[in-house]
C-alpha cells in the first residue's frame, strides 16, 4: 500500500518542485501529489489555508493517515521506509496525532522508544504523518490569525511524536515562504543541528542507564 504524500508549493517556485520531485523520485512507497499551495501576502497564512485544504480533501479517503510535506523537505541518511513503518506503528500504539520526521526546534522532549520522543511546542512541518483521528481537529480551525501551523498543532494537540535520529531536514532555499526569519541563510541548518544534539544528549543518557541495569 503506498502511502499517500501530498506536498504543497507555490506555483513560481519551480526550483523547489524540481527538489521534491528528485527527493521521491526513487521511493516507491509513496504516491506523491504536488498541491499549488494557497498564495498569501502572509505565508503563513497561505500554509495554514492549504493544509486545511489538504486535510479536507484527505478526509474524503478511508486511510489511517498521510503525509504532509513541504517542498524545502529532504530525506537524511537515517530514512529507510521501514524506519518509517516502525515510526507510525510506535506512534499509532502512542495514540499519536502527528509523527514528525524531523524537527528544527522544540521545547521538550520525552523518549518513549529506541528511535521515538514526545514533544511539546516545535517547529518544522516539512513532512508530518497525520492520523485520521487528528483531521476534525485541523478542520475546526477558523482563525488563522499570526500563527504558524507548527505553532497551532502545537497548541492543538497532546499527542505529537518525531522519529530520532531525524528521517527528515528542511533544505536550504536562502528564502522562506513561510517564516521570515529563516530568510539568512545557514538558520535552518542551525537550527535543526542545535536540536539533534539535544535529543542526542537524552537518548545518550537513556542508553547509559539501559546497558547499567
Amino acid at each position: 500500500n503506498m502511502i499517500r504524500v501530498n506536498c504543497i508549493n507555490l506555483e513560481s517556485r519551480t526550483e523547489r518542485k524540481n527538489h521534491i520531485e528528485i527527493e521521491f523520485s526513487d521511493r516507491h512507497e509513496f504516491n506523491l501529489r504536488i498541491v499549488q499551495a494557497i498564495k498569501h501576502e502572509v505565508g503563513a497564512i497561505g500554509l495554514w489555508q492549504s493544509l486545511i485544504g489538504v486535510v479536507k480533501e484527505m478526509s474524503l479517503y478511508d486511510d489511517e493517515y498521510f503525509i504532509f510535506c513541504e517542498d524545502d523537505h529532504t530525506f537524511t541518511k537515517h530514512y529507510t521506509s521501514g524506519v518509517l513503518q516502525e515510526g507510525i506503528e510506535t506512534a499509532k500504539s502512542h495514540n499519536a496525532d502527528i509523527l514528525l520526521g524531523g524537527v528544527s526546534w522544540l521545547e521538550t522532549a520525552v523518549q518513549v522508544s529506541d528511535r521515538m520522543f514526545w514533544v511539546d511546542k516545535y517547529t518544522g512541518n516539512q513532512f508530518v504523518v497525520i492520523f485520521n483521528k487528528f483531521y476534525p481537529v485541523i478542520l475546526g480551525i477558523t482563525d488563522f490569525e499570526n500563527m504558524t501551523a507548527d505553532k497551532k498543532i502545537s497548541e492543538l494537540s497532546e499527542n505529537k511524536f518525531v522519529i530520532f535520529p531525524f528521517i527528515s531536514l528542511q533544505k536550504e532555499f536562502g528564502y522562506s515562504d513561510a517564516t521570515n526569519n529563516n530568510n539568512n541563510t545557514g538558520r535552518v541548518d542551525y537550527l535543526f543541528d542545535t536540536t539533534i544534539k539535544k535529543l542526542s544528549k537524552i537518548d545518550k543518557v537513556r542508553r547509559y542507564y539501559c546497558n547499567m541495569r
